[in-house]
């Protein structure tokens, strides 16, 4: 399968994993206050969500020996489909708790599985992040007519079911192999960069949670003296429009400017409920809320994914535990923050969870500009390492008929193509090719950091006995 169909066809997938977990996740919670009582909700959706980050971890841990077990792939989904149908339809307590938790947890498992699928087939062709965004603007918008249409609880589990039963035949038909590595198969510990990278993002996003939690306890106690809440209503519609445009930002020069647009997000939803006051229309506020969410969810999922593609292909050792990190912080944080608020109770007022919202904001906007600048510096730090010019092999200047076909191989794009050919047919510096191909040499970084990623080469050396064995391999076929 192609890298870009087989990344829609995963993304198709992701949704409906995507979907039936937020379904879960708010069925669970309506579940335990008709069963056990409202003022219990909290505290279960925190154990709740714990369960799920333990389900990513775990699919972390066992991940290499679940993919080479195909009837491992079956029971996540398998035991969903029998937990769901338990704690929906059983009216005791202690079912409910435990049907919901080990739905959560098989969820959370396949999650990690279907984001670690996601990484395999992740690359530099265009367009993977509003592919991905669209796929979660679908999730939400499906869950936004279910919930809107379906009202028995017979209806709604046999939509559970049906929606497992596709994830079902996701994993028949599409059951994942690891690619081959670069090293080989010896696994290799993670670069001191990119762990540093994936902290980063892995702080960043508690931030964000942080800040989410707070907006979203002020918006509760706003709707507690307006009685306007309504999460399911139609401003949750501004959640698709905001990850489409994330998606779309994403894209946009490489994610140049994409955590950019985060900080942007998320600074407008803190100060906007900062000056509206407990006066504020609560439509409005929801709205800010859902639009900030789009980017925050957009940003734990694809960076980490995108991480993780390189990860697998040199055989990382945290390969698997890499796709959900992003998911494990938010469930982890959210729970703190979930039982700090039920200790605390109403001594919090609502003027200090705004102040501390924004400082966090602040904090976010620096780390995340300073985790920029880094990624910059050591970008540029490679690329000039790699471009040291090898010696010229003579069946690359007597065989450069397999050029077009080489290009259409790896889908490079027309501008990476000029900047492939000055690497391999010539010894022409950064600089060099710069000025040549009028464009500045951070756009030629880009581009190179683009090449790089899509041959898995790291080097200008590398890049040029790849495409003699191109040469020799077609060849070959000829003869």
């Amino acid at each position: 399968m192609q890298t870009k169909s087989a990344f829609i066809y995963r993304s198709i997938e992701y949704l409906a994993w995507f979907l039936i977990f937020m379904l879960i996740e708010s069925s669970a919670n309506t579940r335990v206050g008709e069963v056990i009582g409202g003022e219990k909700v909290e505290l279960f959706y925190g154990i709740f969500i714990l369960c799920t980050a333990a389900g990513f971890l775990l699919f972390g841990a066992i991940g290499r020996i679940e993919i080479k077990s195909r009837l491992c792939g079956f029971l996540p989904i398998v035991l969903g489909m029998i937990t769901v149908g338990l704690f929906c339809c059983v009216n005791v307590s202690i079912v409910v708790i435990v049907g919901s938790a080990c739905a959560l947890l098989s969820m959370g498992y396949l999650g990690g599985k279907v984001m670690h699928k996601l990484a395999i087939s992740y690359s530099e062709v265009k367009y993977q992040g509003t592919i991905l965004g669209l796929s979660m603007a679908g999730a939400i918008l499906l869950q936004f007519v279910m919930q809107s249409l379906i009202t028995t609880r017979v209806c709604m589990v046999i939509s559970f079911e049906i929606i497992l039963i596709v994830l079902f035949i996701f994993e028949y038909f599409n059951n994942i192999a690891l690619p081959d590595a670069e090293n080989g198969n010896i696994e290799v510990e993670v670069t001191n960069s990119e762990m540093k990278r994936i902290w980063v993002y892995v702080l960043a996003t508690a931030l964000m949670t942080i800040i989410l939690s707070l907006n979203d306890a002020y918006l509760v106690d706003l709707s507690a003296h307006t009685n306007t809440v309504d999460l399911f209503s139609w401003v949750r519609l501004f959640y698709c429009l905001s990850l489409v445009l994330a998606g779309i930002i994403y894209d946009f020069k490489n994610a140049a400017y994409f955590n950019v647009f985060v900080a942007c997000a998320m600074m407008l939803s803190t100060v906007a409920y900062a000056f509206m006051g407990n006066t504020a229309n609560f439509n409005i506020d929801m709205s800010i809320m859902y639009f900030y969410c789009g980017f925050y969810a957009m940003f734990l999922t694809i960076h980490f994914i995108r991480i993780a593609s390189h990860e697998i292909k040199t055989a990382s050792k945290l390969q698997f535990f890499i796709p959900g990190c992003g998911r494990v912080g938010r469930c982890v944080v959210t729970a703190m923050i979930t039982f700090a608020m039920l200790i605390l109770g109403n001594e919090i007022s609502v003027q200090i969870m705004i102040f501390v919202s924004c400082v966090l904001a602040i904090i976010l906007v620096m780390l995340l500009a300073v985790s920029d600048v880094l990624i910059v510096k050591e970008n540029n730090r490679k690329i000039d390492e790699s471009l040291a010019v090898p010696e010229k092999s003579d069946e690359i200047i007597g065989q450069e008929d397999f050029w077009s076909t080489f290009v259409d191989e790896y889908e490079f794009t027309d501008r990476e193509c000029d900047v492939l050919e000055e690497l391999i047919h010539t010894e022409s510096n950064l600089q060099e090719i710069s000025d040549k191909l009028f464009i500045s040499k951070r756009v030629v970084q880009r581009h190179i950091t683009s090449i790089y990623e899509k041959t898995s080469c790291s080097t200008r050396i590398g890049l040029l006995q790849l495409y003699v064995e191109f040469i020799r391999k077609k060849t070959r076929e000829i003869e």
